[in-house]
């Protein structure tokens, strides 16, 4: 809109020129018409090289807005929470390889065709990866973060089998506990969201 109004001032301004150097070449007839013309060519490139420069200024602005909206500083909750979720992960990833590979077992389903135990390796390998990234990569914190929320979103179904096939575990040894950690997952992942910049502000 700045732009048109500059283009537009400058434009009537040409216009009155015009009908300016038009009355001097009939008072001045020393004034050739070569000059006239020079004249009104000078003007309109002004005015063209203006406009370009005004729309540059713009798609200026713009992509530094973008980068701004991209880059933006995390608030102090996210890096707690980022920090937060990366030291749980790290723990839950060494007990995974460790000390408690025979609860995590429970939870992978029954109908899941590979072997249970590579299932909780395989898991406790991703889980230290995920928090080391957490702790130690924060300025790929969208990338981590977004990760770890497809992390939490891959493995539900585990919650939910120990709930249907009533596995006890971790002292999720009634249905009311179990179904209480259901709800548990969902906080995880709107966590890891949160972590990484997500609702944008």
């Amino acid at each position: 809109m700045a732009c048109c109004a500059t283009r537009n001032y400058f434009t009537h301004t040409l216009a009155e020129l015009q009908n300016r150097l038009l009355a001097c070449t009939f008072l001045t007839p020393s004034l050739s018409t070569r000059s006239f013309i020079g004249l009104e060519c000078a003007i309109e490139l002004a005015i063209t090289q203006h406009t370009f420069c005004g729309s540059q200024w713009v798609l200026y602005l713009t992509s530094t807005q973008r980068a701004n909206a991209l880059t933006s500083t995390p608030t102090r909750s996210q890096n707690i929470a980022r920090i937060s979720l990366g030291a749980f992960m790290s723990f839950a990833g060494v007990s995974h390889l460790t000390f408690a590979r025979d609860e995590f077992q429970a939870q992978v389903p029954s109908w899941l065709p590979v072997n249970k135990d590579l299932v909780v390796l395989g898991s406790g390998v991703a889980e230290v990866a995920l928090g080391a990234s957490l702790l130690t990569l924060p300025k790929q914190r969208r990338l981590t973060g977004t990760a770890l929320a497809a992390f939490y979103t891959a493995i539900f179904p585990g919650n939910i089998a120990q709930y249907a096939e009533r596995n006890n575990a971790f002292g999720l040894d009634t249905d009311n506990k179990r179904l209480g950690r259901l709800f548990g997952q969902p906080a995880l992942i709107a966590a890891a969201l949160w972590s990484a910049g997500f609702p944008k502000r």
